[in-house]
Parts: C-alpha cells; sequence; structure tokens
C-alpha cells in the first residue's frame, strides 16, 4: 500500500458541486481503471484508502509509514490492491450476469436486519457504521457483492469432499494447538426476573431428583438447545459470553455449576465432555464427531474459495482492463526510506553513468590523437 500527503483547498463534495454547475476549470474525473468498459474513479480508491487510515488511527504520517513498511506495502502497491479489489467486484458482476446469478433486495435486507439485530437499538447501529466510515447503503452493497460472489462461486465450482490426507494435517494443527482441553457443555437458561425458579431447579438436579436434560426441555428458555437437553456445544466451536466461558473452565466432566448470571438471564452449566489431544493424531476418527464436521466445512471451504479465486484470474486474464499510472499528489501518499534509497541510488548510478561517459570519450579523443599521428608519421 502507499500513501502521499495531499493539502486539499476545497473538499471533494464542493469540487463535484462546481463541476455540476458547469464552472469552468472543471477537468474530467481520473480514472483509476476501466474494466470492461466500466471506469472505477480515482476517488473511489482514494476515498477507501483515507476510510481506512481512519479506521484505524494511521492519519499521522509516521504511523501511516510505520504501517506500510511493516505490513510490506509501498503507496503503488497499496493503491494497485485497492484497485484490484474494484477490479475483480465488477468482474464478478459481469460473470453472475453472464451465469444467470442473481441475488434478491429481501436476501440482502435479511442479512442487513440480523446484524442490526445484535445491537440495542439504531443509534448505537448508526454509530458502529459511522466508526468504520460507512453508510448504511455502502454496507447493503458490500453485503450483496458478498452475497453474489458466494452464488456465483456456488454455481462455477464445483463442490467436493475433502482428502483424508488434508483432513488429516488440518486435524493435526486444530487438534495441538487449537482443541486441546476443550470442553463440551450443556446449559439451562432462566429469565434474569426468575432466579427463585432458577435455585429451585438447581437444588433438584443436585439432591437427583430430575436429570439435567430433563431439566432443559422443561424449564430451559434457550429453545433451541432445550430440546436437545440443552446441548450448546465446544467451547472451541462456539462464543460464548465471558461469564459463561469462565464458569465451564471451572468445571470438570459431568460437574454442574452454581447460577451464573449474563445480559441473557441466569445459567446452569454442565460440562458432558472434555477432549484430550493424543501424543499423536493417527487418523481423523480420534476426534468427536463435532470437530470432525467443523474440519470437513473449513476445509471443503477452502479448497473451494481458492478454486474460485484460480477461476476469477483466468476470467481476469481474458477481460479488458486497464490500470492508470499513479496521479501525483494523491493524499495517501509518503515518500518511504526505500523509496528515499531507491531516487538516490538513480542518482548515484546517473553520476556514475555521466562520469563514465566522460572517461570514454577521453579515450576516444586519445585514440583519434594517435591516429592522426600515424598518418602524419605515414606521409613524411
Amino acid at each position: 500500500m502507499k500513501k502521499k500527503t495531499l493539502a486539499c483547498v476545497m473538499s471533494a463534495a464542493v469540487l463535484s458541486a462546481m463541476c455540476l454547475v458547469g464552472v469552468s476549470g472543471c477537468g474530467a474525473k481520473q480514472v483509476a481503471a476501466t474494466v470492461e468498459g466500466t471506469e472505477i474513479a480515482e476517488e473511489t480508491i482514494t476515498n477507501d484508502i483515507q476510510n481506512m487510515r481512519a479506521s484505524n488511527d494511521l492519519e499521522d504520517e509516521e504511523a501511516w509509514k510505520e504501517y506500510l513498511t511493516q505490513n510490506g506495502y509501498t503507496v503503488e502497491s497499496l493503491r494497485e490492491e485497492a484497485i484490484d479489489a474494484y477490479v475483480k467486484k465488477e468482474l464478478i458482476k459481469k460473470a453472475a450476469a453472464e451465469n444467470e446469478v442473481t441475488v434478491e433486495d429481501s436476501s440482502v435486507q435479511a442479512m442487513v436486519d440480523q446484524m442490526k439485530a445484535n445491537y440495542e437499538d439504531d443509534k448505537a447501529w448508526q454509530q458502529a457504521l459511522s466508526s468504520a466510515n460507512m453508510t448504511e447503503d455502502q454496507y447493503k452493497d458490500n453485503i450483496r457483492a458478498s452475497m453474489l460472489q458466494q452464488s456465483l462461486m456456488e454455481k462455477v465450482i464445483k463442490e467436493e469432499e475433502p482428502s483424508k490426507d488434508d483432513l488429516l494435517m488440518y486435524a493435526k494443527i486444530y487438534s495441538s494447538y487449537s482443541w486441546d482441553g476443550a470442553k463440551k457443555s450443556s446449559h439451562i437458561l432462566f429469565d434474569a426476573s426468575d432466579e427463585k425458579t432458577a435455585k429451585d431447579v438447581l437444588k433438584q438436579i443436585n439432591d437427583g431428583k430430575i436429570g439435567f436434560a430433563k431439566a432443559a426441555k422443561k424449564y430451559s428458555k434457550d429453545t433451541g438447545s432445550a430440546e436437545d437437553g440443552g446441548n450448546v456445544g465446544w467451547d472451541c466451536l462456539n462464543s460464548f459470553v465471558s461469564e459463561y466461558t469462565d464458569a465451564l473452565d471451572k468445571l470438570k466432566k459431568d460437574q454442574v455449576s452454581d447460577l451464573v448470571k449474563s445480559q441473557y438471564g441466569f445459567h446452569i452449566i454442565k460440562c458432558t465432555d472434555v477432549y484430550n489431544a493424543p501424543k499423536e493424531l493417527t487418523k481423523v476418527s480420534q476426534l468427536p464427531d463435532e470437530m470432525v464436521d467443523f474440519l470437513k466445512n473449513q476445509v471443503s471451504s477452502y479448497n473451494r474459495e481458492s478454486k474460485f479465486e484460480e477461476w476469477l484470474e483466468k476470467y481476469k486474464e481474458e477481460a479488458s482492463v486497464e490500470i492508470a499510472d499513479m496521479p501525483e499528489d494523491l493524499p495517501y501518499y509518503v515518500a518511504l526510506e526505500e523509496d528515499s534509497a531507491d531516487e538516490a541510488g538513480d542518482e548515484d548510478a546517473d553520476d556514475a553513468a555521466a562520469a563514465g561517459d566522460g572517461e570514454t570519450g577521453a579515450d576516444e579523443t586519445a585514440d583519434g590523437s594517435a591516429e592522426k599521428a600515424d598518418s602524419k608519421e605515414e606521409s613524411k
């Protein structure tokens, strides 16, 4: 990624307004790339990079330089990467149309509503969008693009079962580094206002008057897990609130917790299993079934995405794509140390070349004088 510092007197909004009313001196917009006749504005690329900087507190020039250097970017390569994302987005639209792949507005809205449901109210949702320097319409566009890509991938790339070798390779990695000591659990959830019932049910469980699974089916407000005896699966494959995780960490297999209060209410938690990784994993069947299913989905998804990237690259090679040279004085531009070193090296090379040319000229003059001297001797 690359960056330059540009002091802009006018805001982009003011400049656009002036152009719309036909103020003289307003030139055509700068184009970063053209994809099958569709132009990608340089301003679009600049805005994306500037928004990324703002979101990551990289507006300070030194912090920006450090980020670029540490991540192996130059201003040019950063711009190229940003442009490439838009190029692929346009090509996916074209390929989707060719393959009769569409995304319904209702599906996009459902995804947006699902995300919004994670926030307390619309104000909190709008604040989250603002912190990401994004409007809700822009978020919808991103969701649509993601869904379109997923649908296109499913159309052009056939899903295949992962090989046993691939599964075993990933199983060894997860088993040793992520899953060793993982715990499986079930819970019974009560409303925050119903602590009395929660205490009574806990006492019945501890006294052996009711089984945990039966109590979950009868009392739990988490209807999704209640029918399965309160089963919520392995902690390494799911995300739980911190209060739940902290309580589960203290439980051994078959132990039941005291009441645990979280934002969802009161939980009674039972640790139903613990996974201890073997010293040597030689076959996938040594893992619990849920972990095997997770691996199959992950590896299959990874392989499919890799094949789709290869497919998209070939599609891109056959498409008409033109990338414009990077303009001067982009607002995200900064001179990196390697740029300065390259410039200094170029200057030294120029000086050396000039000196070399001088030496060659002197040699030629000397040779010419010698030839003239020889001619004079012969004439004598």
